[in-house]
């Protein structure tokens, strides 16, 4: 009889002894096929051509052509004219696209030493020219090559055209007729008051007024 009290007591020691153990934990293997993702880290470097060649063909072309729909059909030719305006409208909102096009117009400005005061010198030229300016008494034309380059940049093209005729007497006569077209004073100043911002704060005081027209019927 004490023969088999000793052998309990040592089963019950060994199956403690088993419970006790401790397994090591697993490791999570990763399934084949999908790749772990890494953060971004850093500012994205947009020296370097955008992996979307698409993307990046419509970048190069928008610094030259400066409007999205000849750029969007530029990189997709197959694109109808009203798909390129929506879509091109939209692409250049894409913030690498948008970053892409800022380094290539900053690039090319480095290179030709062009900065911002020079732009806007010339449409200042532009939006404040007078036509009296640029002529004389009965309004005709003065001589181009003897006005200064502040008037002369408001000038978009000159036409002259000159008719021969002759009467019955065979007297011959010349007529000269010079159309000079200038640039748009309106677009000039358009875009000198949005580098003001002068547009912007309209919009929100418009903005603004809407909101309180439309509380009245909320109450």
């Amino acid at each position: 009889m004490p023969k088999k009290k000793k052998t309990k007591k040592k089963v019950v020691k060994k199956a403690a002894k088993r419970v006790n153990r401790k397994t090591p934990a697993k490791k999570p293997v990763p399934k084949k096929g999908k790749a772990v993702k890494k953060p971004l880290t850093g500012e994205i470097d947009y020296s370097r051509k955008l992996q979307n060649t698409k993307h990046e063909r419509f970048s190069q072309e928008y610094i030259t052509a400066l409007n999205v729909t000849d750029s969007y059909k530029a990189a997709y030719p197959k694109s109808s004219t009203k798909a390129a305006e929506a879509n091109g409208s939209r692409l250049i909102s894409n913030d690498k696209v948008a970053g892409r096009i800022e380094y290539l117009q900053n690039l090319v400005g480095d290179k030709c030493e062009l900065k911002a005061e020079d732009i806007i010198r010339e449409l200042m030229k532009i939006g404040f020219s007078n036509i009296k300016s640029l002529t004389g008494p009965s309004n005709i034309p003065l001589d181009i090559s003897t006005l200064p380059d502040k008037t002369t940049a408001a000038i978009q093209s000159i036409k002259t055209t000159v008719t021969t005729t002759t009467n019955e007497n065979g007297t011959v006569s010349e007529t000269v007729k010079t159309k000079i077209m200038c640039h748009s004073k309106l677009g000039a100043l358009t875009k000198l008051g949005m580098h003001k911002g002068i547009f912007q704060k309209d919009n929100e005081q418009k903005n603004e007024t809407l909101a309180k027209f439309l509380a009245k019927f909320k109450e």
